[in-house]
């Protein structure tokens, strides 16, 4: 993962989230990314539906731009 894309998703205040690779799409990202939604037997428990990732590629992109 770049550096510019982990401030980017950490200024968007997500919480906790899994990054698995470097992304340069949306379809990357969606495969990619996974958000912490608990634990279980102190095992995280990951999202891979984009509707509970609380951030879009489109505004992880704008903050990307942003550095």
């Amino acid at each position: 993962m770049s550096t510019k894309l982990g401030k980017a998703l950490t200024n968007l205040n997500l919480g906790e989230w899994v990054l698995r690779g470097t992304p340069t799409n949306e379809t990357e990202f969606n495969t990619m990314f996974r958000k912490i939604t608990g634990s279980k037997d102190g095992v995280a428990i990951e999202s891979s539906k984009p509707s509970d990732f609380g951030v879009t590629w489109s505004q992880v992109k704008t903050e990307m731009d942003k550095e």
